[in-house]
């Protein structure tokens, strides 16, 4: 039975450069990679066009799960920006977090994304026309790699980590434990100390935003917010198994929402479902703010 320092449960971008940091900062660590798709030379869609016009359902989307994740075959557009896209800028700084953004530029030039443009808005003369008409535009530099170049550079990712990294394809995490002792053990065939664990992304409504992607219930949730719009608004979409082999696709229960913060249930009923989403999405997760504040007496 092999034991593993870190386990990454999805080998989308996350997943790829939490492996990629680990191997290449502490070669000693033991690595292991759990995702519910397929790798890279195998992902491959039955949709032709001719004999296959449309989705089959297949167990296992080749389109939105496999290495890569959902944006394997995208056109490679990378934001370089804390004006849109994320709030990793709240955690860890506005300077440090453009930083990380140019670090990932970096690696992705170093596996085959060389020569590809950047573009940026900033000092242009489409952002001075914004500008004089009251409009304002975003800053951001944007690299575009291109769908062919986006494939190669995930191609030779996956040949620099796959002689460094245990990677278990097809293998979905179904269960999460925590240990006495504080760490986490995934209920998988192999043992580990640690667990690093992202959201499952399965399909997607529509142009794919925020309230139209659609999660499997075997990942990690996507966080409440408290505003937010699209048939998934606040909570996220979530593809659920029927026993009877079909599935239906839905947002969350205001009581689900509640559990994810470890409230009792129906502790926001009283006011509309509106409401107590956005009360939710606002509030903290009540257990990790006891367990913080429950050391504060022995600091």
């Amino acid at each position: 039975m092999k034991k593993y320092d870190v386990i990454i449960v999805g080998a989308g971008p996350g997943g790829i450069f939490s492996a990629y940091e680990l191997v290449t900062t502490a070669p000693d660590c033991k690595v292991a990679v759990f995702e519910a798709g397929y790798a890279l030379e195998r992902r491959k869609c039955p949709i032709d066009g001719d004999k296959v016009k449309s989705c089959i359902g297949c167990k296992t989307c080749s389109i939105m799960s496999g290495f890569g994740g959902a944006g394997a075959f995208s056109d490679g557009k990378y934001n370089i920006t804390n004006d849109f896209g994320g709030t990793l800028f709240e955690y860890i700084g506005k300077q440090k977090a453009v930083e990380l953004m140019q670090y990932v530029d970096k690696i992705n030039m170093k596996y085959g994304g060389e020569g590809t443009k950047l573009y940026s808005t900033a000092g242009s003369g489409f952002k001075k026309l914004c500008l004089q008409n009251k409009l304002n535009l975003l800053d951001a530099s944007v690299r575009h790699l291109g769908t062919d170049i986006n494939f190669t550079v995930l191609e030779n990712l996956y040949a620099y980590l796959k002689d460094k990294v245990d990677f278990y394809f097809e293998t979905p995490v179904q269960h999460i434990e925590v240990r006495e002792d504080g760490k986490a053990n995934c209920l998988t065939t192999v043992q580990k100390d640690s667990l690093v664990c992202t959201p499952v992304r399965v399909g997607h409504y529509g142009k794919g935003g925020q309230g139209q992607r659609i999660y499997s219930v075997v990942g990690k949730s996507v966080t409440l917010s408290a505003n937010g719009g699209g048939q998934g608004a606040k909570t996220g979409l979530y593809k659920i198994d029927l026993p009877d082999g079909d599935y239906v696709i839905r947002k969350l229960t205001p009581i689900e929402a509640e559990r994810l913060q470890t409230l009792p249930d129906n502790y926001t009923a009283g006011i509309s479902n509106t409401q107590r989403y956005k009360c939710i999405g606002n509030g903290w997760t009540v257990d990790v703010i006891a367990h913080i504040l429950g050391g504060l007496h022995n600091a």
